[in-house]
């Protein structure tokens, strides 16, 4: 999975959901770092938020043929767009987005990004084929809540998955069924084609 590039209001450290920005000029750079990996694995089934941030990462990266899925998509963080993270979470110490959702009841509930993060996983990562490779662009929120989900956490545990600008987890899926997290908040690789080795 890899998180979209750098926008404007998102370098500004503002909460963004469901609102659109383009890239901005630091995360088309960003994006485009993952143009190696994504020529070097032509086959991988590529998927992406149908939000203009998410979509333009997967072609910066030079990933082929990327379909949009809404399962993808933000969370919807109602009254918490646009407002300042770091301020609201100073302000509110008992808070937490994946225990308590956006405040005064706006934006979508924890149970139903949870919920979408299963379908996520059943449509998209279950029939990959052991040697198959799956990429999904997306946003730093909905990651870490799929991150939880395909590990088998409480979604709880997702404030502890931080995921910079256009950064990436990998999962690996073991031979008992079981999906491993083997790598975490990683940069465009520099050779691709070892971007895999050492991961197990």
């Amino acid at each position: 999975m890899i998180r979209h590039g750098a926008t404007a209001p998102s370098s500004a450290g503002l909460y963004v959901g469901r609102t659109d920005p383009p890239l901005n000029e630091s995360g088309c750079e960003q994006a485009r770092a993952w143009r190696p990996f994504g020529r070097h694995h032509a086959g991988a089934h590529v998927y992406h938020s149908p939000l203009i941030r998410a979509e333009q990462t997967a072609v910066l990266g030079g990933f082929l043929s990327p379909a949009p899925s809404e399962l993808l998509v933000e969370w919807d963080l109602g009254e918490l767009e646009g407002s300042v993270a770091e301020v609201y979470r100073a302000q509110h110490p008992d808070w937490s987005l994946f225990l308590d959702g956006p405040p005064g009841g706006s934006g979508e509930r924890p149970e139903a990004v949870a919920a979408r993060a299963r379908a996520a996983v059943s449509a998209l990562y279950e029939p990959l084929a052991d040697d198959e490779i799956g990429v999904f662009v997306a946003h730093g929120q909905f990651l870490k809540a799929l991150a939880t989900i395909m590990l088998g956490l409480p979604l709880r545990e997702a404030s502890a998955f931080a995921l910079g600008p256009a950064r990436a987890g990998v999962f690996t899926r073991r031979t008992t069924g079981r999906i491993a997290l083997t790598g975490w908040n990683l940069p465009a690789p520099v050779h691709p084609a070892e971007f895999f080795r050492g991961l197990t």
